[in-house]
Order: C-alpha cells, then structure tokens, then sequence
C-alpha cells in the first residue's frame, strides 16, 4: 500500500471513530459508576408519539433533567430494569426531573408488557428506529440530558436506577 493510500485510510477510520464520539468521548465513570461522561453536546431534538398518540418533542421540555432510556420489550435486560426506572420516577418525578422510555422498533406486545410491568412514566414509541443519530449500539442504552438539552452522561446495560447513590447522583443535576 503506497503512503498516500495508507495516510488516507487513516484519516478515514479517525474521522469515523470521531463521528462516533458525538454522545461518548470518555469510558471513565461518573462518581458512583452509574453511567459513563458523554460529550455535552446538545442532543439531538425529536419528537415522538407517546402511547396516547400524543406528540413529545425534547426540546419542548427544556428546563427538565430527563433519563432517557431506550428500550424494547423483546430485550431480557431491558424488562429486568424497568421496574428500578419505576422506582426512580417515583422517587424524583417531577417538573424538574423525568424518566422517559424510547421503546425501539414496533411491538405487538406493548400492552402485555405494561399491564405485567406498569410504569407511569412517559412512554415514546419509535417504531421506524428513526432517532439513529442518537447513535444506539445495544439495548438498553440510557442518556442523562440537562436542564439545557446537553448530553452528560450515557450508559449501555442495566443499571440500578433506583438505588440511593443514584437518586442522589440525579439530584444533583436538579436546576
């Protein structure tokens, strides 16, 4: 491969690893190892139908932190943290703080789902996957957005959102 070639190669794979940094620059954890530092960039805006076929666009909630969790009911892990994500609402809901589900692709099953697990927070259908440039490798995947919009933290796994490190964790981003 003549040098030219390989100098373009390379700058091709480093501006494709760069376009992946967007959300996630940083494998270091936060304090409490809940979820790793994202860029702090503002996220991406979208909007979405809720279950209701109410329209929810994020950047109609500016002023709010939210948890945004994306989710499928197919996703063994996914069903697993569900009832910590309850929890957390339950604990810090409100009009400074809210837990959003992004369930991910279509769903026959939904309304199963729900009545074996309810959850009163906000559910988002994104049934054409159309939020790809939010960049989703695997499910579940979680972002903590600022009261700005800004991604801050990200994390890909289950979690325990509910537990007394993390309610304190997310208080801390309360305006």
């Amino acid at each position: 491969m003549n040098r030219n070639l390989q100098i373009a190669v390379a700058l091709i794979l480093a501006a494709a690893f760069a376009a992946l940094g967007y959300f996630y620059y940083s494998q270091s954890q936060d304090p409490v190892g809940l979820m790793n530092p994202a860029s702090g960039r503002l996220a991406p805006d979208f909007a979405l139908p809720d279950l209701e076929g109410n329209h929810w666009q994020l950047s109609q909630h500016r002023g709010q932190v939210l948890l945004i969790n994306f989710w499928a009911t197919w996703c063994a892990p996914c069903r697993e943290e569900m009832p910590a994500l309850e929890r957390l609402h339950q604990a810090l809901g409100s009009e400074r703080f809210e837990v959003i589900g992004i369930h991910s692709g279509p769903s026959s099953d939904m309304d199963q789902f729900l009545a074996e697990t309810p959850v009163s927070f906000t559910i988002l259908m994104d049934t054409n996957l159309a939020l790809d440039d939010w960049r989703i490798q695997a499910l579940p995947t979680t972002f903590l957005i600022d009261a700005e919009g800004h991604a801050r933290y990200w994390v890909s796994g289950i979690r325990e959102w509910d537990s007394a490190e993390a309610q304190e964790f997310f208080a801390s981003f309360l305006p």
